[in-house]
């Protein structure tokens, strides 16, 4: 069994490395964890999430403000003073990433050539990703990486923030001309 606590068992013709959708009539999402066993549903039926926030603790706060401000041209929000300061960016829509070492391990080989990444990457998708990284470089990023095309056909540069994040510029080439 791929995952024991599951309750829909799928015919022993499919395998437990592909997705499956559960349920009868009801919101489900693709669901499979896979360990090498019998593949087996768990009927899965999203949280509503209101809004996605990823937190930064900057080391360099008024260097980091500048560079996602200016430098990534995100739109500044709320800012916090007490105990402290915090700035919220708006960030366009959110979408978050799970991948495992292997496959972040083939997207850094295509972005960059090798394993450069720690565990958090951004990835920012923009309309023009070579006035994206030229603004970047402006504003402190450090090149990690010239754009390349990926078989996805996305068109994507790597740089490092200020603070050592790797960041993923990327110009999806199916929807931009």
């Amino acid at each position: 069994m791929c995952a024991p606590w599951a309750t829909t068992q799928v015919a022993p013709t499919q395998s437990c490395g592909t997705w499956f959708f559960a349920g009868a009539g009801l919101e489900t999402r693709p669901y499979n964890l896979n360990r090498g066993r019998s593949f087996v549903l768990e009927e899965y039926i999203p949280m509503s999430i209101i809004e996605f926030r990823v937190a930064l603790t900057a080391a360099d706060f008024e260097r980091l403000i500048v560079f996602y401000r200016d430098g990534l041209g995100l739109d500044p929000g709320e800012l916090w003073t007490d105990n402290g300061r915090g700035q919220i960016f708006s960030a366009g829509r959110a979408t978050l990433e799970v991948l495992d070492s292997t496959h972040a391990a083939a997207v850094d080989q295509l972005e960059v050539g090798q394993r450069v990444s720690g565990p958090i990457r951004f990835a920012f998708e923009v309309p023009d990703v070579a006035a994206a990284l030229e603004r970047a470089l402006q504003y402190g990023a450090t090149l990690v990486h010239e754009p390349v095309l990926t078989p996805w056909q996305h068109f994507n540069a790597r740089v490092q923030s200020p603070d050592g994040l790797q960041i993923t510029l990327f110009q999806d080439m199916n929807t931009h001309t």
